[in-house]
């Protein structure tokens, strides 16, 4: 490093044209952090220009009433716009750019009494944090806004995972969704994070010490203690599903608290998949009870003035009418009504709204 210190670890972010870069430097007994931004001009043809760097900062000296402890973990999201480390008394700092400029955010223990932190990974979209301890308790941190007036910080959303036996030996995040790979030795685990359901589990004959999930979510490959690779299969179309995703409330991304959400498609392709069936239960519920509540009076009257009171000659012709309508799907009238009838009565329909209350008061 300029500083003369050893770099221990390296993190790196690019989204468009921001790239950032933050180091973990070593120096005797103590280590800091330093972040720089690249710069790279791009010509009208498409061709790359001499990289640069725009700006270098140390932020333990910077913000050295924030820091406790040695740095032991470090973090940078894909978007280039945060920096994440965790010390060895169990806190985690969280940096992101403002104004174009790195400033402290945040700064929360995962863990109860201050635990060490054994892993510190992303999920896909880099908006949620897997935090292990040495005893292998499991604890998901997802961006959320508590309020308006505040920004985006981290709280923990994620506490139902099973725990692992020790803490991760080893991780990998799915490229496509919102699974992840971790486990340590030979007991391995594919869990999603949203439902935070374990989609498999497996005790293997060898001790893996590195794991990757291919970008088609479609093979795990494994490194062994021996340095032998290994490559596994993996079926699994749709690991967001699940009767919890369906039927139960759900602390989404972004999201003040649990709720029960239906979106069909995201706004990115990091967006978790929000399939509760409750809001399309209750709006159906809700939308047949008003329904009903207009048509079962006028379709009991209309009933009872036709068989009772409408002259014969007039009944020969409405009665098999209103017998042939009840035999068409209500989905065909409804459709017909919005095609047909809603233009004709649009400029009416408040007017005869007042009909039904006007009259009779006048009269």
């Amino acid at each position: 490093s300029a500083d003369g210190g050893k770099v221990i670890d390296i993190a790196y972010g690019k989204m468009d044209d921001a790239q950032l870069v933050a180091g973990l430097i070593e120096k005797g007994d103590k280590r800091e952090l330093v972040y720089v931004t690249l710069k790279q001009e791009v010509d009208l043809f498409g061709g790359e220009g001499e990289l640069a760097v725009e700006e270098r900062v140390n932020l333990t000296r910077e913000f050295a009433d924030k820091f406790e402890g040695n740095i032991t973990k470090l973090l940078v999201s894909n978007q280039a716009d945060t920096i994440l480390v965790a010390t060895d008394t169990g806190a985690v700092l969280s940096f992101r750019k403002q104004g174009g400029k790195i400033s402290f955010s945040q700064k929360f223990k995962p863990f109860e009494d201050g635990e060490k932190i054994a892993s510190m990974n992303y999920v896909f979209g880099n908006n949620t944090l897997i935090f292990t301890n040495d005893a292998g308790r499991t604890l998901g941190y997802t961006l959320y806004k508590p309020s308006k007036e505040l920004p985006l910080l981290f709280g923990l959303t994620k506490t139902n995972f099973t725990d692992l036996k020790a803490g991760a030996g080893f991780y990998a995040s799915s490229q496509i969704n919102k699974s992840f790979l971790t486990g340590q030795d030979n007991n391995i685990s594919l869990r999603y994070a949203t439902t935070q359901k374990d989609n498999w589990t497996s005790t293997l004959d060898y001790k893996v010490k590195y794991a990757i999930i291919s970008k088609k979510y479609d093979r795990i490959l494994l490194a062994d203690d021996k340095n032998k690779l290994h490559v596994l299969e993996l079926n699994d179309p749709h690991p967001e599903a699940s009767w919890q995703t369906y039927f139960t409330q759900i602390w989404y991304e972004g999201e003040k608290g649990p709720a029960h959400k239906w979106e069909s498609t995201g706004g990115t392709e990091e967006a978790e998949k929000k399939l509760s069936m409750m809001p399309l239960i209750f709006g159906t519920l809700k939308s047949t009870f008003y329904a009903m509540l207009f048509a079962v009076p006028i379709a009991l009257m209309a009933a009872i003035y036709t068989a009772e009171f409408l002259p014969p000659k007039l009944k020969v012709y409405i009665k098999p009418l209103m017998e042939v309508m009840a035999s068409l799907p209500s989905v065909i009238i409804g459709f017909l009504a919005a095609l047909w009838l809603a233009p004709l009565i649009e400029h009416t329909f408040p007017a005869i709204l007042m009909v039904v209350s006007v009259v009779p008061l006048s009269a």
